[in-house]
């Protein structure tokens, strides 16, 4: 294990973002409640109020697994995930977990309230997302393609992070399949003789509280289990550091091709 830096939250616009670039290591980022006080509205009652009620997808997962990749997706209408959020889901053998809800797509009612994209450059923000699920819920090991900004609004979230450098060490999937941002070690029930590089990897194991946010450099890899208590989250996005790791914009190249070719071919036939 190794300790983690703290830093305050500066109300000034750019100047906590710059601090963390210049760190390039995970760091926990406090003062949140201090520098933007309404953060402290975000609750159940407040997601009644601002969400609007519309069919969303929320992630299923069986309780027994600790891989949520092999959860799925179903659609809920927003009221009742909430209601049953509060009174206790139908099926108590599954997690149901309203995760990724990307706010300039699924929930842009949302934005106005997120405050922490204010003290980012606005030029960098590639995305925001909300995260809304009962306790113990759990997010596989995968890295991310952009620099993260985390925060932890409702109960607490446990981070379990490697740096880009143990990619060899954690078996990611292959670089050409559908998901190479992920990897097949669990950290929460490490295999050793199935993965057994996994020994010499490098676990940074931090846990957030309401107020607290976490900047995660990208190509960082993280699992991410939440705490016993029902737990609201954002985070946001920041582009613009893709070759700070040789080893993670590799990870990720061959999908990113593919997307871009995608896309010119779906702009060549729009214009045809």
């Amino acid at each position: 294990m190794q300790d983690i830096q703290q830093i305050e939250l500066s109300g000034i616009a750019g100047k906590t973002y710059a601090e963390c670039v210049r760190l390039n290591r995970p760091c926990i980022i406090s003062g949140l409640y201090d520098v933007l006080p309404d953060l402290r509205l975000w609750n159940i009652q407040s997601a009644k109020d601002r969400i609007v009620d519309k069919e969303l997808k929320v992630y299923v997962m069986p309780k027994v697994d600790s891989q949520s990749s092999l959860g799925y997706w179903v659609k809920m209408k927003a009221s009742d995930y909430l209601s049953q959020l509060e009174s206790g889901f139908f099926d108590s053998s599954k997690t149901f977990y309203l995760a990724m809800q990307r706010l300039d797509e699924d929930l842009p009612e949302l934005k106005p309230y997120v405050l922490l994209d204010k003290l980012l450059p606005e030029n960098l923000i590639a995305a925001s997302s909300f995260w809304l699920g009962q306790s113990k819920t759990i997010v596989y090991l995968h890295m991310d393609p952009y620099d993260n900004f985390f925060m932890q609004l409702m109960g607490q979230k446990t981070f379990h992070l490697y740096p880009p450098s143990d990619r060899k060490y954690l078996y990611p999937c292959s670089p050409f399949g559908s998901s190479p941002e992920a990897s097949l070690v669990d950290p929460l029930q490490l295999d050793l003789e199935k993965f057994p590089l996994a020994r010499h990897a490098t676990r940074i194991e931090i846990t957030l509280k309401a107020g607290d946010a976490l900047f995660l450099p990208i190509y960082w890899w993280h699992a991410v289990q939440g705490g016993p208590e029902t737990t609201m989250s954002v985070n946001i996005w920041c582009k613009g550091r893709t070759f700070s790791s040789f080893g993670g914009a590799m990870q990720l190249m061959p999908r990113g091709v593919k997307q871009g070719i995608g896309s010119l071919i779906n702009k060549f036939w729009k214009k045809n």
